[in-house]
């Protein structure tokens, strides 16, 4: 998770997305960063306290959301822009892709890839 987090600052930074400086894009992620890790501590502290079967459908549940988070940030929050050309959408990993698919996940590769076709 946190070398995803840290491949989408470092894009997110470098972007040329201008409608936000570099000190609001770099405050936003690192908000986002923060919150998130306190949340899954937040979890962690909660399913120690469960006992089976509770803690094992907690644990489930968390790690689907840590699967869902690492998808938006390989996907760059693609997902989030409303009027994607298809050409873009074509390129995001879709929420039911294999783990595999998932951790060898690269946006720009992919992305790059796409533009010279």
């Amino acid at each position: 998770m946190q070398k995803a987090y840290s491949d989408f600052y470092d894009d997110l930074i470098n972007s040329d997305f201008e409608d936000y400086s570099v000190e609001e894009k770099r405050c936003a992620l690192n908000n986002d960063m923060r919150f998130w890790n306190k949340w899954m501590a937040e979890r962690q502290k909660i399913s120690k306290q469960l006992s089976l079967p509770f803690k094992r459908i907690y644990d489930n549940c968390t790690n689907n959301l840590k699967r869902r988070k690492l998808i938006q940030l390989k996907n760059q929050y693609c997902e989030h822009m409303a009027g994607l050309p298809q050409s873009t959408a074509d390129v995001l990993l879709q929420q039911d892709c294999s783990d595999k698919e998932l951790f060898n996940y690269d946006y720009q590769t992919r992305y790059d890839a796409l533009l010279i076709k």
